[in-house]
């Protein structure tokens, strides 16, 4: 069995299942990169230094339909010192961009990030400080919202937890707002509890708690909410 260092190669084609023919290219950390795809629908261009080593990595890229797109840059072992940009032949076919953005998919939590990108009339643009697999997706259903709870901290500061959670492109707690018996607080979102933190300093929660949440995701989906806890 042969061992192939990708570290060592440059321009050696291969086929990658699901995507096929692609090709390694050499990037070097003192230059700029910059690597297309075979068919020319693709390019990813990668400032000097956004490598910390001479490595070799392709693209590749599959249309399944005019608003979904997935595209391969790797391996994605390979850390990442500056962003890089990937540019993707938009679909002449493809006319509402509405909601739709790239998406990076971790297999080991299950989730999906959401990633910088913009449209013009030729292309699909998106922004990455990793590598990895990236695929179009569009965002429209609202974020969900349940389970309001009051908690004291250890300071004695009262808080108002509710389970808050969206499935693609996350919550935008600067967006949201939430009001209890008309005191407007703070959201704060933490997202490894998938939790959504009511604040509002000296908060001194009375027997009953009449709350309205308006929580919006960030592709502007939104979730309203009234809803009543007592202490």
């Amino acid at each position: 069995m042969v061992t192939i260092n990708l570290r060592d190669l440059d321009n050696l084609f291969m086929n990658i299942p699901g995507l096929g023919p692609s090709i390694f290219r050499r990037m070097i950390p003192a230059t700029k990169g910059l690597m297309t795809s075979i068919d020319k629908k693709a390019r990813a261009i990668f400032p000097r230094h956004a490598f910390y080593d001479t490595v070799s990595v392709t693209l590749a890229t599959k249309q399944f339909a005019p608003d979904s797109v997935k595209a391969i840059i790797g391996p994605e072992a390979y850390p990442l010192d500056k962003e890089f940009q990937l540019q993707i032949k938009r679909s002449p076919n493809l006319r509402d961009t509405t909601k739709l953005a790239f998406y990076k998919y971790n297999e080991r939590y299950n989730f999906w990030y959401l990633m910088e990108t913009r449209f013009s009339e030729d292309y699909i643009t998106m922004q990455s400080n990793t590598l990895g697999t990236f695929i179009t997706r569009r965002d429209t259903t609202p974020p969900t919202l349940n389970n309001p709870r009051l908690y004291r901290r250890t300071d004695g500061q009262w808080l108002i937890y509710f389970d808050a959670d969206d499935d693609l492109s996350g919550i935008d707690p600067d967006r949201s707002l939430i009001t209890v018996n008309g005191l407007k607080g703070i959201a704060e979102y933490e997202p490894e509890d998938n939790r959504l933190v009511y604040y509002y300093p000296d908060f001194d929660p009375p027997s009953t708690m009449d709350i309205r949440a308006i929580i919006y995701d960030r592709m502007g989906n939104k979730t309203e909410k009234l809803l009543q806890i007592g202490k």
